[in-house]
């Protein structure tokens, strides 16, 4: 039963006098809580999301092109990551590694090169 259809169900309650107009509003006010704490865990779930793949991509980056820039953003978003979502904390660990590796194989790869 969707959140929109329960809340229809206590409103017909009150409506036929079985619950108080009190009750209806706690009932109410638990469904909304319910709401805004579903859409907080999903904002969560893609911020980490968007994180991983940002600083994944800019550790590959940083072995070719531009290694203290896109090391630095890798850096960046392993943090963000551990700040942010406490379940992807090693993630994110494992993430500021690779990006300072990478970071740090790029700028030899790049002095070898030149």
């Amino acid at each position: 039963m969707s959140q929109v259809d329960e809340l229809k169900s206590y409103k017909q309650l009150l409506d036929e006098g079985v619950i108080t107009q009190a009750e209806f509003n706690e009932k109410k006010k638990s469904l909304m809580a319910k709401n805004e704490n579903a859409s907080s865990t999903a904002s969560n779930d893609d911020k980490s999301t968007i994180y991983m793949i940002v600083g994944g991509i800019s550790a590959f980056v940083s072995l070719f092109f531009i290694p203290i820039l896109f090391a630095a953003v890798g850096i960046i978003c392993g943090y963000l990551l551990t700040q942010y979502d406490k379940a992807h904390k090693n993630i994110g660990v494992i993430l500021m590694i690779a990006s300072g590796a990478c970071g740090l194989l790029g700028f030899l790869l790049g002095m070898a090169a030149y």
